[in-house]
């Protein structure tokens, strides 16, 4: 038990320093770029979040196969053949979607420049998914809880700076989000190089572990694609029928109150390895007290609306405005909450993956 306490409070404090991080630069950011340079920079984050569209469940099956299992037990040999399977697969299609961008003829330069930052966010973000999911499943959260903060540190130190020369622009920031990620993904390979980095030899059960990642893995995307959906539809839609500006303003409402999604990532992450041998009594056990937990905590989450509304009335006030989604989207994460950190768990230790979706 002290060490899946110690591993929550690891993942929550890397989680909190990333929201902590992520509501100074989501206060700087909007204040250093226009309305519509902000639309720009949301609209990049929504569809790079959609990165594990590109993986067909092939990291999630690596993740339900190796949970609750030591880092220096598993076969690295195995999982060497997946990362560079992952890597051809993931440059095959990156390159199929960045000709369609080219041959859309896209006239406005910003957006064709914002698609192609997307393309290569999507290719780091799978890579740096691979690691992650491996790091959770085998108990490496210190790994994991420092590659998580690299990608926000760099966003605000990059943020900072630019407040001192009080200029910024949509494209270098683009730029600078794509070097963070680049940095995670060497970070994390330096910390599995007897995964990335060895010889490999002839192995000829790669076929089947490759099956077996998707077969296992997919329901578990397929799951997380609709919660993912659900969640972008509200900003896709916006965006088709209201324009950047009004994007941005619901964005920064969503961001207002990103502390409180962060908790809820920390606690889902702990609880699958540490409740992998559980037997089915403790599992409805954790279920009913979880979901009595998270009910209680419904009316605090609720009256968080008015001190979010006063700081932003005093901080940026041209935001406020995005005020108006806030009492709409907090009741969203009650949901999320039960769904992410109790049901979606319990059905993965169960393995029920397709009911689950």
């Amino acid at each position: 038990m002290n060490k899946q306490i110690k591993s929550f409070f690891q993942v929550l404090s890397s989680n909190i320093f990333v929201s902590f991080s992520g509501i100074f630069t989501g206060v700087l950011i909007p204040i250093l770029l226009t309305e519509t340079e902000y639309g720009y920079w949301q609209y990049y984050l929504t569809y790079a979040s959609y990165a594990a569209l590109l993986l067909f469940g092939f990291c999630d099956g690596i993740y339900i196969k190796y949970g609750g299992e030591k880092y220096e037990t598993i076969d690295k040999q195995r999982l060497n053949y997946m990362y560079y399977f992952m890597i051809a697969m993931l440059t095959l299609v990156t390159s199929v979607l960045f000709l369609l961008v080219v041959g859309f003829g896209i006239k406005d330069s910003t957006k064709k420049f914002t698609l192609f930052a997307v393309l290569g966010s999507v290719f780091l973000q799978c890579v740096i998914s691979f690691f992650t999911l491996l790091n959770q499943a085998t108990g490496r959260f210190k790994i994991y809880s420092v590659g998580n903060t690299i990608e926000r540190l760099v966003l605000l130190i990059t943020a900072l700076f630019c407040i001192w020369r009080n200029s910024l622009s949509i494209m270098p920031l683009l730029i600078i989000s794509i070097i963070s990620k680049m940095l995670v993904v060497f970070y994390y390979v330096i910390h599995s190089k007897d995964v990335v980095l060895i010889i490999p030899h002839k192995y000829n059960g790669w076929r089947e572990d490759i099956r077996e990642n998707f077969v296992i893995g997919l329901p578990i995307t397929v799951c997380g694609i609709i919660s993912l959906v659900m969640g972008g539809f509200g900003k896709m839609f916006i965006e088709w029928t209201s324009g950047m500006v009004n994007l941005a303003y619901y964005s920064f409402a969503c961001s207002s109150i990103s502390i409180i999604s962060q908790v809820i990532v920390a606690a889902s992450l702990v609880v699958f390895p540490s409740l992998k041998n559980a037997n089915e009594n403790k599992i409805d056990e954790f279920i009913h007290f979880g979901e009595n937990i998270i009910n209680a905590t419904m009316p605090i989450l609720m009256l968080s609306y008015y001190p979010i509304l006063i700081a932003v009335s005093v901080i940026i006030s041209k935001y406020l405005m995005s005020m108006k989604f806030v009492p709409v989207i907090l009741p969203m994460i009650l949901f999320q909450s039960k769904i992410n950190i109790l049901y979606a768990n319990a059905y993965k230790v169960k393995r029920k993956e397709r009911e689950l979706v």
